[in-house]
């Protein structure tokens, strides 16, 4: 601890002047794309804010949140800025850790590694938008980044810290509803933390109670926020997306009764079938599938999905994986590229048949979420092969693992194959790159014999 401690007094004057830089990243940021850009999400969240009536289609928490500062400052403004402070915090505490154990004098380059976070495109076409999907990946990323910072140097979390830790994990489990089963991760840490004895049954026991009372409390929250006849029961639209899938590929009309519009027939099922999303059944003015109000329908909605996916589990996962791999593959605004270039280039002329292909692979590396989760879990594996090696395995299983357990709920738990559902596993992974060169650094030290 001793050491770790010296180590950061001698790194204090040179991450002062990498935080200037790092400021005026969020300075630029802010400005290029300030208020925000608003999406149908957000702004419909926002009219919630706006009435102070709350739904839970969106969680209702950002809302309440945008409810105060609209009253503060009208518009997107504030939320955007809130959004965009906690990505740059959790970058300034990133790069305050890595700090201590990268010579950043030396090895400038590697700064990139951390101010180019927010720049990358894959990052950046998202936090110019508000989403509830940022407000998670961020907040968690916060949170992941003081854990890490505390894991390294030892030292013991005062309670100040512990309150700012518990909003934070509270706040980003209550703006997206499936941020509250990787909760249970970041809270497990911070038990384990807190806790520092050897002994596993007094750390097991707090990290039960914590995670217990922390997910009772956004329960609670969401409870009182959300009244009964605003409660919307979205949940449904999982189901009825599987359904609808599993009958086409099955040839058998499985969709309940009480779930079907007077527009249904299973003709128009099939006509209006889209792979990547359930939007076309629900939401036009004609649509033929619709959520039912009732508890005993509501029920047998849930029993009529548990018979198709148990009787036909082939199609269901044949279904899931297609509208995942929508969700990794897509390339998010590459279709603005390709309006440029068609403007630019003739699109009959040898130059575009030369350039499109490579403006595509670029779209794939640089604009899906394909070669980033392949990283993600090459850094997984690493993390649980190097943990008794490294220091940092630990902090990369922590990053990491958040990531790996969202692709899973994403898989099963989506309506629609949307990059942005996965947008915490993106930014949990760039998150880890100079963890790992000083994992695989210490990992060759520990198998040459060799002191560091």
């Amino acid at each position: 601890m001793a050491v770790f401690q010296e180590m950061q007094k001698t790194t204090e004057q040179r991450v002062k002047g990498d935080l200037f830089v790092l400021l005026c990243l969020f300075l630029i940021n802010l400005a290029l794309f300030w208020p925000g850009v608003m999406t149908p999400d957000s702004g419909s969240q926002y009219q919630q804010a706006l009435s102070g009536v709350y739904s839970d289609h969106h969680p209702p928490m950002m809302s309440f949140l945008w409810h105060y500062l609209a009253k503060i400052y009208p518009g997107p403004g504030l939320i955007y800025f809130l959004q965009l402070t906690l990505l740059y915090l959790s970058l300034f505490i990133t790069l305050k850790t890595t700090s201590i154990f990268t010579n950043f004098k030396k090895r400038p380059v590697l700064l990139f590694l951390i101010f180019f976070i927010p720049w990358w495109p894959q990052i950046l076409l998202y936090a110019m938008q508000i989403q509830k999907d940022n407000f998670f990946a961020f907040s968690f990323f916060l949170v992941a980044a003081i854990l890490a910072n505390f894991t390294l140097t030892e030292r013991k979390i005062k309670w100040p810290v512990i309150l700012v830790l518990i909003i934070l994990i509270i706040y980003g489990s209550s703006v997206k509803y499936q941020a509250q089963f990787c909760a249970p991760i970041l809270l497990t840490w911070l038990s384990f933390l807190l806790r520092r004895s050897n002994k596993l049954l007094p750390k097991v026991l707090m990290t039960i109670l914590v995670i217990i009372g922390i997910l009772s409390g956004i329960h609670v929250i969401n409870k009182i926020l959300v009244p009964e006849s605003q409660k919307s029961y979205s949940w449904q639209y999982v189901k009825l997306y599987d359904l609808a899938a599993i009958s086409i590929g099955s040839e058998e009309d499985l969709i309940p009764g009480f779930n079907k519009t007077k527009y249904y027939s299973f003709n128009a099922l099939k006509q209006k079938f889209q792979a990547s999303a359930v939007d076309p059944y629900i939401f036009p003015e004609d649509s033929i599938l619709k959520k039912s109000s009732v508890p005993l329908e509501r029920d047998q909605l849930w029993m009529a999905w548990a018979r198709a996916v148990t009787k036909h589990p082939f199609l269901y996962l044949k279904h899931r994986a297609r509208n995942f791999g929508y969700c990794l593959m897509s390339r998010v605004g590459f279709e603005f590229f390709q309006q440029f270039l068609t403007h630019v280039v003739d699109s009959k002329s040898v130059i575009f048949a030369i350039i499109y292909p490579i403006m595509g692979l670029l779209g794939y590396i640089f604009l899906s979420q394909f070669p980033v989760v392949i990283l993600g879990i090459a850094y997984f594996m690493a993390s649980i092969i190097y943990w008794r090696k490294s220091k940092v395995a630990p902090i990369i299983f922590g990053f990491t693992s958040i990531a790996m357990l969202m692709l899973v709920i994403i898989f099963f738990m989506s309506m629609a194959g949307t990059p942005r559902y996965i947008y915490v596993s993106v930014v949990m992974i760039h998150a880890c790159h100079l963890f790992v060169m000083r994992m695989y650094q210490e990992a060759r030290v520990s198998r040459l014999g060799c002191i560091s």
